[in-house]
């Protein structure tokens, strides 16, 4: 399964968990599965763009606090770079999110994914990119969403 449908499959069960019509482990382990797989392309659209990733640096310099903060100074110099700079520094961040996520509660690892799909929607709409630079997965968020919108219709029809 790719990337985008993995994200709407993922969509749809995060949707019926707050309607307690899907399993919480079962999502944990789906979510966790899908955040670890991710970190990858996440850390790969951060090089496109000219950054390196948290989970980078840290094996770099062998220490998660030069790892941070080495991250922290990049955000900081991507924001100065306006809007574009602002969605790398986004990505960055949520790079850093990533440690630990074995140890995160089921809460945590869904505002990961959401802040990962709002930042992949975010991009795509970014038009001043290179088609290859103004993504993470290549998904079309908006369609994804209209889609699953429709899927969970009928489920409650």
């Amino acid at each position: 399964m790719d990337y985008c449908e993995r994200i709407k499959d993922l969509l749809k069960k995060v949707v019926l968990y707050q309607f307690s019509r899907y399993d919480k482990e079962k999502l944990d382990k789906e979510l966790t599965s899908f955040l670890k797989d991710s970190e990858d392309v996440l850390c790969e659209a951060i090089k496109r763009n000219g950054g390196i990733c948290y989970r980078d640096y840290k094996e770099e310099y062998k220490d998660q606090k030069i790892a941070k903060e080495m991250c922290e100074n990049d955000i900081v110099n991507f924001e100065t770079l306006g809007t574009g700079g602002r969605l790398i520094a986004d990505l960055i961040k949520i790079s850093i999110q990533y440690e630990n996520l074995e140890n995160k509660s089921l809460s945590d690892k869904i505002l990961l994914f959401d802040r990962l799909i709002h930042a992949e929607h975010y991009a795509g709409e970014f038009k001043e990119y290179l088609e290859e630079e103004k993504n993470i997965f290549g998904c079309n968020i908006p369609e994804i969403k209209k889609q699953v919108e429709g899927e969970i219709k009928e489920i409650y029809r």
